[in-house]
């Protein structure tokens, strides 16, 4: 059997290449194709590696509107704290379906802001922050939007929002108290 490339297969060609084309074949598709490629390729609906299909993620989103991404702003990029956290939430977030957008803010208010506007424009599903600025006004704006935020290492004052932090006090009363 000869194979041939389709570079762009979409459900539209997949649909015109099976005659004549079944309602419910467009209904199935409408859901998680992932999830369905293996139990439609069995029982002969579509043979997807012959077509060479693979889901367009920006049409799903437009679609679902959710992205499967996750926004990340961290103050320094190079800084091996910030570098391991970072890691660490990524391979999560892999784990769970979710790809992430990295911004560095190199410790500047005014970049922190256009990151917050650029994750917002790019219509994510979530922020993770370490934040810069000493209040919440800029991640207002996503949570106005819908946007779930959750801080890391600082809770700002003014956002209500979840936060995960370090009890730097009691760990460094508790470090002393071993060595005494």
């Amino acid at each position: 059997k000869q194979w041939k490339y389709i570079p762009y297969i979409n459900i539209c060609k997949i649909l015109t290449s099976y005659k004549p084309a079944d309602p419910d074949k467009i209904r199935v598709l409408g859901n998680d194709v992932e999830e369905m490629k293996e139990p439609l390729t069995q029982i002969g609906f579509f043979d997807f590696e012959e077509l060479h299909f693979e889901v367009n993620e920006i049409a799903r989103g437009l679609k679902t509107n959710r992205t499967r991404l996750i926004g990340i702003i961290i103050p320094e990029l190079n800084n091996p704290f910030f570098a391991e956290v970072v890691a660490e939430m990524e391979d999560i977030l892999r784990n769970h379906g979710y790809a992430t957008m990295i911004c560095d803010c190199r410790t500047d208010e005014k970049r922190e802001a256009e990151a917050i506007e650029f994750l917002k424009k790019r219509r994510v599903d979530g922020v993770i922050a370490m934040p810069v600025a000493q209040n919440g006004t800029y991640f207002h704006e996503l949570q106005d939007t819908g946007i779930p935020v959750v801080t890391v290492d600082r809770k700002l004052k003014d956002l209500n929002c979840d936060c995960v932090l370090v009890d730097n006090r009691g760990g460094t009363k508790e470090a002393v108290e071993r060595f005494i």
